[in-house]
């Protein structure tokens, strides 16, 4: 598996976004259906091949890890927020494996609060 934003930010630091569609757009000089999952893996490995091909495997294996780090981290994340979550289940405002989901990405009760809030504030 690869961190590729970090990846990006070193192969290419003089860029001011790096959003996934601008990047392939500025670098393989393509357009895309964005937040397609299959199309953004598809061009995601095209940006790492022409990193690769560019600068060599030096820097894509600086920001590679095994998918069982993944694994274990979205365990010990999940076991870290699903006690603030538990509430919103026992009430019925999700369902547990929503709520750890939530919860292995890292999210707990005080985040989204403040992200709702965020949201209120916001206007439409």
């Amino acid at each position: 598996m690869i961190d590729s934003l970090p990846l990006f930010r070193k192969v290419f630091p003089k860029r001011s976004s790096f959003k996934q569609e601008d990047i392939v757009h500025d670098i393989l000089g393509i357009e895309y259906k964005a937040h397609n999952a299959e199309e953004d893996v598809k061009r995601l490995a095209s940006l790492v091949s022409k990193v690769v091909n560019d600068h060599g495997d030096k820097s894509v294996l600086e920001n590679s890890f095994p998918a069982k780090a993944a694994y274990f981290s979205f365990l010990s994340e999940r076991a870290k927020n699903m006690p603030s979550l538990s509430r919103l289940v026992a009430s019925g405002v999700m369902k547990s494996a929503t709520a750890e989901n939530i919860a292995g990405s890292g999210l707990n009760v005080p985040h989204l609060k403040k992200y709702i809030i965020d949201l209120v504030k916001m206007d439409f």
